[in-house]
């Protein structure tokens, strides 16, 4: 049997013969493995001895602490020789009061020893605490045991030792006569160091809200107070306490005013001794600098570095953004509201300004939204968006919400609390009328100065920017909402717009005057650069990329120039500030000022008419006189008007040129960061140009509807009309068109202008290239685009800004570029495009040849492409029914290729001729005179003979949208072939084709009778109730009337003086808007087919209405001679052609129209002069036969004139051609 243990003595021996020689590597590597399990054993053995060693002292140190309790107990239970405040018994009480942090068992035994310590202090009465104040180790073990107290109150505010405690501390903390006070000061700076306030605000939170009758809270709430008498700010402190009365009311604001519901808790007496305590007065302290601590001591703030913010100080509140730092501000503010108003009358200057300084910064750390009720808004509809009414169309879509964020990688995202009702209902008082009334009226009476009264300017800003804002006019009232509760999205609104309300109204217009005289106008934000650099002869480009540049006297100058404030103002108020630095004359940004004004103008122009805008306030009064009436008239003057408007288009301009470089819609640091400097506001560089570009707009499409700004007002870029005017200016030729005289820094514009929007052309091509092309040609002259969808899906609106900075001028202040610049564009863009569409035809016919496709090639022949083809579509149109021809035939062409008219006469034969472009033009100029004639019902004129779609019912058919549509694809056609059409539309309806908002005004066109009516409402100084007027709208159709509800349940909703504004809105949206949604849309439809919208954004409503139908002015025949080309015997000295001349000279206007109509096709002249007329006007003899009319060829723009040898047979001969309005075979 073979043993279980072999021998180990006895040498091993491999009968394999393997080697079995190891190598010195591996003996080395067994020995390091050796050597650490050594190690490894020798420490897990160290660390066994230390538990050991920490386990027997922890267990004596229950013991002793056990048996110092058990001698303690004796002590204050039945033994009278060592008092309660004895050395040793302090020291014992120590020692048990560490022990707290252990088990809740030894915890609840300590607190109890604790508890009846306080009973026997307040039995020998709370002045024998100081009785051993003499011993070295009293002011430490005092101070120790003080900690505990508070800490023992706030783990338990209910319990029965509580009110005990809360005398005790309170005697240690109160100065007294008896006790020096330089021991209650370092026992109090001693509990700062360790969050006494923090502790006290704990527990208050721990006593439930309802428990108003709680005995702890009348001896809790003075507590607080204590230490702000403790440390005043009048008094002069030792070095060891400079700066606690700072830090106490600091830490005293962050931790007791921001606890939840704070006046519910407390009792009405409570409440009246806490209020009545405040130290109001002393506000302006939480805006002084903190000065440094040399205490001794080695507390937790003396020892920290000297740049280490206070975590309990109110700067380290106001830059917390995390939800609980957002509740904290929410609940402060409700706080401030409970007690402060009643006080407004009675406060000092500085404790005002201090206070609305307060509320302006906490306001500014709450992101938007924060301080409406959301609770019940998820499951609303409409959530965050414009309210949806029962007339509501949604044309604008969803609102846009601009989040402000520091960077644009990664942005953090916030999530709001959720607050108590009642804070809500306390929060919402804030921005309420009768607040704002109040607050204002103690600002008007207290604060004189202009560096105060900027806080309160501050303050408006930052509760504007907290709540949502909306396109939406006017919010449902209480009463229309009935059965429907509002979003939180709907209250910000409302509320936004009556905080902006009640600041226009304010003085009768005086605060707006005060913003704009006192801090806009001379706050240096909108200098116009390149006024001031041709001024003085400097050569500066504002449209150059360059970051700045030096003049010739060698001032630095930046593009960024209306970005920064005026320096010298700054300067001179900071030295009118002397020594009051903590009244923040350095944060006087003007940024607040001019995008409040820019708010308050923003919605003031969607209800303010003409003549209130007309008639501006004569009042100069600024907010020293308090008065709210009731007026809407504009406070300022149209001049001053013109010069805001100016500063806010140099803004706009250099946010759009130069945004990326200040981060706005780029990744990534911004390259100009240390050359301006952030707005000491709560917005960003994205929404303060969203802000600036909403007011420019409403401001200019005001002057665009009735003029009051000078000529120029609107354009950045220097412009040259004349050659003579400027040197440095050359001419700029676009693709096929004639050469336009531009200045250098204009044709670097446009020239830059279309290679953004080529490149952004080919960006879009590169996302598509994976769809079928086949498929994308046949549906892209019939592809339904929405009219409000303004830029290509390949490219976003934001990336858009970021590639093409000159493209976004186009979108959002084209007016900031002269006309006919924006027309050269204009023909550019529809070249570029033409050019794309021919190259995707070529492509499709390669592919289709390729693959020889007979469906493809078929579709091919329909596009008149086929080999061989000339790329034409060949159409035949009865000239007794070009309209409906028109129709049937083209409705599914894709008009931007070439299409070749063919006319039918009256007996069924082809008339003559080559269509060059002359025929088309005259069949063209046939289908819009019938297509817009008013008798075949799809449109109605105004008493201007203006055109708008027909409201009627038999309008919204399908039959009747497709001829909406079929026009609009007509027009647009007749726009991208440069073709002008003699009609005139509505300038609400033009509006509409921008994406922009129609007026109350505009109702004066359509409806004048309306119209008086509602202006009657508006400045109605009675009660509107007695007009028995409801929110309904009476609309009559075959001789029927019936009424229409304008809201939900609108007959039953009677118009007030609260709603009448929205009642006079929502009457104009209905019948400029809501009545022919259907008709726009479909025309809009067809017309996006041909005209990108992005095209058009580039122009007004009067500037479409001359795209369309030509300048509409007495032609100038200079201008067509200078540009007329004269072919055969003919020159501008021949004497046909001078008796020609002499002749038209003697026409009349009509008469000039006729000729021009009879060679060119158009009674108008060309938008930018008949240089612009494509091929020049053109004369040429045509024999010399007396009896023989002229005759034209429309496709060359040709007159074909025999030499007539009398001006009186000339004259004759001539009209009686124009008059007879012959076909083409006239030629």
């Amino acid at each position: 049997m073979l043993p279980v243990w072999g021998n180990e003595r006895k040498r091993t021996i491999n009968l394999g013969g393997a080697a079995t020689s190891t190598s010195q590597s591996t003996i080395l590597d067994q020995a390091k493995v050796r050597r650490e399990e050594r190690l490894e054993n020798k420490r897990k053995a160290d660390a066994a001895i230390k538990i050991q060693s920490w386990w027997r002292g922890a267990v004596d140190a229950r013991r002793v602490r056990a048996q110092v309790r058990a001698e303690l107990e004796k002590e204050l239970n039945g033994s009278e020789r060592e008092p309660p405040v004895g050395i040793q018994t302090m020291r014992r009480l120590v020692i048990v009061g560490k022990s707290w942090n252990g088990n809740e068992e030894t915890s609840s035994e300590g607190k109890d020893v604790l508890g009846l310590w306080s009973e026997k202090v307040l039995l020998k009465g709370t002045d024998s605490l100081f009785y051993a104040r003499e011993n070295p180790s009293w002011l430490t073990l005092i101070k120790q045991i003080s900690l505990l107290v508070v800490r023992a109150i706030a783990d338990d505010p209910l319990s029965s030792s509580t009110p005990a405690h809360l005398k005790v501390i309170t005697g240690l903390l109160s100065t007294s006569t008896q006790v020096p006070w330089s021991f209650t000061a370092s026992i109090t700076s001693y509990l700062f160091d360790h969050r006494f306030y923090c502790i006290l605000g704990q527990a208050i939170r721990r006593i439930p809200v309802e428990a108003k009758t709680n005995f702890a809270l009348p001896l809790l709430m003075p507590l607080v107070l204590v230490p702000l008498t403790t440390f005043t700010s009048t008094s002069p402190l030792p070095a060891s306490h400079r700066g606690d009365y700072q830090r106490s009311f600091h830490h005293f604001v962050t931790q007791i005013l921001t606890v939840p519901l704070l006046p519910n808790r407390l009792s009405l007496q409570t409440l009246t001794q806490f209020s009545a305590g405040l130290p109001v007065t002393e506000l302006d302290t939480l805006f002084m600098t903190l000065p440094p601590r040399t205490s001794n001591n080695a507390t937790i703030m003396s020892t920290s570095p000297p740049d280490v913010v206070d975590p309990l100080s109110l700067p380290n509140l106001l830059s917390d953004f995390s939800t609980v730092g957002i509740e904290n501000k929410l609940h402060l503010i409700a706080n401030l509201l409970a007690f402060m108003p009643p006080r407004y009358p009675k406060l000092s200057a500085s404790a005002l300004t201090a206070y609305i300084r307060l509320l302006s910064s906490i306001v500014d750390g709450i992101p938007v939204g924060g301080m409406e009720d959301a609770s019940n808004s998820s499951n609303l509809p409409g959530n965050g968006t414009t309210p949806v009414y029962a007339d509501s169309e949604d044309e604008d879509g969803p609102i846009a919400h601009v989040s402000v964020v520091s960077s644009f990688a990664s942005p953090t995202k916030i999530i709001l609390p959720v607050l108590d009702s009642r804070t809500y209902k306390r929060l919402a008082t804030l921005g309420s009328p009768g607040h704002l009334v109040s607050l204002l009226t103690a600002v008007s009476k207290a604060l004189t100065r202009t560096e105060q009264r900027y806080w309160v300017v501050r303050f408006l800003f930052a509760l504007v920017s907290v709540h949502s804002s909306g396109t939406s006019l006017v919010a449902p009232s209480s009463k229309m909402t009935a059965g429907k509760e509002m979003s939180a999205g709907d209250v910000g609104r409302k509320q936004r717009q009556d905080i902006l309300g009640t600041v226009w109204t304010w003085n009768g217009g005086g605060l707006v005057r005060e913003i704009w005289r006192g801090w806009t106008r001379g706050g240096g934000l909108g200098r116009d650069i390149a006024k001031d650099a041709h001024e003085k002869g400097r050569n500066f480009d504002p449209t150059s990329m360059d970051v700045d540049s030096s003049d010739s006297f060698g001032s630095r100058r930046s593009h960024f120039d209306p970005l920064i404030p005026n320096p010298v103002r700054s300067q001179s108020r900071l030295l009118a500030l002397g020594g009051q630095g903590s009244q923040g004359g350095g944060d006087e940004d003007p940024w607040a000022p001019l995008l409040l004004l820019a708010d308050l103008y923003s919605q003031a122009l969607l209800t303010m008419g003409d003549d209130e805008f007309f008639s501006s306030g004569s009042s100069l009064n600024s907010i020293s006189t308090p008065s709210t009436p009731t007026s809407l008239k504009n406070p300022l003057g149209t001049d001053e008007i013109a010069m805001f408007s100016r500063q806010l288009l140099n803004i706009a301009w250099v946010l759009y040129m130069h945004g990326p470089e200040l981060g706005i819609s780029s990744e990534g640091v911004s390259l100009s960061a240390g050359m301006v400097l952030k707005p000491a506001t709560r917005v960003g560089w994205l929404e303060i140009r969203d802000k600036v570009t909403r007011c420019l707009l409403a401001i200019h499409d005001r002057d665009a509807r009735k003029p009051f700004t000078p000529k120029g007002h609107w354009l950045v870029l220097p412009d040259v009309d004349d050659p003579s005017e400027d040197a440095a200016s050359r001419n700029y030729q676009g693709r096929g068109r004639a050469q336009i005289h531009l200045s250098v820094e204009m044709v670097g514009f446009v020239e830059a202008a279309v290679t953004e929007a080529q490149q952004l052309a080919e960006a879009a091509d590169v996302e598509e290239d994976g769809e079928d092309m086949r498929f994308t040609l046949s549906h892209s002259h019939r592809g339904r685009m929405n009219h409000r969808t303004m830029t290509s899906s390949a490219v976003t609106r934001r990336q858009q800004t970021y590639l093409s900075p000159r493209l976004a001028i186009l979108n959002n202040v084209p007016f900031a570029i002269p006309f006919h610049v924006r027309v050269a564009i204009f023909r550019s863009f529809v070249n570029q495009d033409r050019a794309r569409h021919r190259e995707r035809m070529n492509a499709v016919h390669n592919s289709n040849t390729r693959s020889r496709r007979v469906g493809s090639m078929a579709m091919m022949e329909e596009f008149g492409m086929g080999l061989g083809g000339n790329g034409r579509q060949r159409i035949a149109v009865r000239r007794g029914m070009i309209a409906q021809d028109g129709f049937d035939k083209l409705g599914e062409m894709d008009l931007k290729n070439p299409v070749e008219i063919t006319f039918i006469d009256q007996w069924g034969e082809e008339e003559a001729g080559i269509d060059g472009g002359g025929v088309f033009k005259e069949f063209f100029t046939s289908l819009c005179k019938e297509v817009f004639d008013t008798d075949r019902g799809l449109w109605l004129m105004n008493k201007k003979n203006e055109l708008y779609p027909n409201p009627h019912g038999y309008a919204t058919e399908s039959h009747s949208l497709n001829w909406y549509r079929f026009i609009g694809r007509i027009l647009g056609k007749a726009m991208y072939e440069g073709i002008l059409v003699d009609v005139a539309f509505a300038g609400f309806f033009l509006a509409k084709w921008l994406g922009k908002q129609s007026f109350l005004d505009d109702l004066a066109s359509l409806d004048p009778d309306l119209y008086n009516g509602l202006i009657f409402l508006k400045h109605y100084a009675g009660d509107p109730e007695d007009l028995s007027l409801n929110f309904t709208v009476a609309v009559e159709e075959f001789g029927t009337a019936r009424s229409v509800d304008l809201i939900r349940n609108g007959s039953n909703i009677t118009v007030t003086k609260e709603n009448r504004l929205q009642y006079i809105y929502l009457v104009s949206h209905f019948k400029l808007s809501k009545q022919i949604k259907q008709q726009s849309e479909a025309f809009f439809e067809g017309l996006s087919e041909m005209i990108d919208p992005k095209w058009l954004r580039m122009f007004d409503q009067q500037e479409v209405q001359i795209l369309i139908g030509g300048v509409n002015t007495p032609i100038d025949l200079d201008d067509l001679r200078a540009n007329t080309m004269y072919g055969g015997l003919y020159d501008n000295n021949e004497d046909t052609i001078t008796a020609f001349w002499n002749v038209v000279n003697t026409f009349d206007q009509e008469q000039r129209r006729g000729l021009l109509r009879f060679v060119t096709s158009c009674s108008r002249p060309p938008l930018l002069g008949f240089k612009e007329l494509i091929p020049n006007f053109s004369i040429r003899d045509a024999g010399s036969d007396q009896h023989r009319l002229p005759t034209a060829s429309t496709c060359v723009n040709l007159l074909k004139l025999p030499r007539y040898k009398d001006e009186r047979v000339l004259r004759a001969k001539l009209l009686q051609a124009i008059n007879a309005n012959a076909g083409f075979d006239l030629s």
